[in-house]
């Protein structure tokens, strides 16, 4: 390359260069500064959140394949009952979005909306939560409000926090990553209606599945395309009524013992275990005490 080239190359790169000066100035640094944390900040996010997203992936996609199995598997496509037990399925599809949404709308209240003001607890709940302290097997707890340093605000007795949404929420019950909340004090009724509805929705799909068997039979044995669409319908639809059913019975089991909450039906169960445990303990000993008199 002659000199003349190399001048003129570097005259071209030159034009596209910034000076130092106004790279490394104090605005330029301070820029790239925020640009960095923004990234990184959204990354973290979508870390933490990254079960949110699959979840509710996998719920469009199970609602797409339900919508296929009531339009398709009611036989004949053309009569009037077949209409009508589609429109029903339509329906059902319909109540459980609504559902959806008002979980994902009404939230499970947090004493960081601005509307918490502090309350003192009734005096049986305080003592039950003064009971607390004591807690061997599982993390102690008590009636006094905390400050929670990640939320930085005040975090009553009956709320807790969650490391999903990394903000605290008054009677948490768990993290859902269908809805992308937490279920707790506003929302869990709502929670509790979609369970119901995906349930609903789960046996009448394998309603229309049984009504075609009925009406048509098995097909040949050389037909796999439809052997294999029977089986991912099973499937699916077994899966669904055993998971769905299963988060429905853990969701009304601290109901059934008085609880609103899961989690602090975990914390008291841990304390009611310490007690049992500490009973056996003392019984052990006082046998003991009596076999040495003896």
């Amino acid at each position: 390359m002659s000199d003349n080239d190399a001048k003129l190359r570097k005259g071209v790169e030159s034009c596209f260069e910034e000076p130092d000066d106004i790279m490394n100035s104090p605005d330029a640094l301070e820029k790239t500064k925020f640009r960095h944390a923004g990234v990184s900040t959204a990354f973290s996010i979508l870390m933490r959140r990254r079960w949110d997203v699959i979840c509710s992936t996998c719920l469009c996609m199970k609602l797409v394949i339900s919508y296929v199995i009531i339009s398709t598997e009611f036989q004949p496509v053309d009569s009037a009952i077949a209409q009508l037990a589609r429109c029903v399925g339509y329906s059902l599809i319909l109540l459980l979005l609504a559902a959806w949404f008002a979980t994902v709308y009404h939230g499970p209240s947090r004493p960081s909306d601005g509307d918490y003001k502090h309350k003192e607890l009734a005096p049986e709940l305080a003592a039950a939560f003064s009971a607390g302290r004591q807690c061997r097997s599982g993390p102690r707890f008590d009636c006094k409000e905390e400050w929670c340093s990640i939320c930085n605000h005040w975090k009553p007795a009956v709320a807790s926090h969650c490391k999903t949404c990394n903000r605290c929420c008054f009677y948490m019950d768990h993290h859902c990553f269908v809805v992308g909340k937490c279920i707790g004090f506003k929302n869990l009724r709502c929670f509790l209606s979609l369970l119901a509805w995906g349930q609903a929705i789960h046996y009448y799909c394998s309603l229309a599945v049984l009504q075609r068997l009925a009406w048509q039979g098995l097909p040949a044995i050389q037909d796999h395309w439809e052997w294999g669409k029977l089986a991912l319908w099973a499937t699916l639809i077994l899966h669904g009524i055993r998971d769905v059913g299963g988060r429905l019975r853990e969701c009304l089991r601290p109901y059934q013992r008085g609880f609103r909450s899961r989690v602090h039906y975990r914390k008291f169960y841990n304390l009611y275990m310490d007690a049992v445990a500490l009973s056996h303990e003392v019984s052990a000993q006082g046998l003991d005490a009596a076999h040495e008199q003896l």
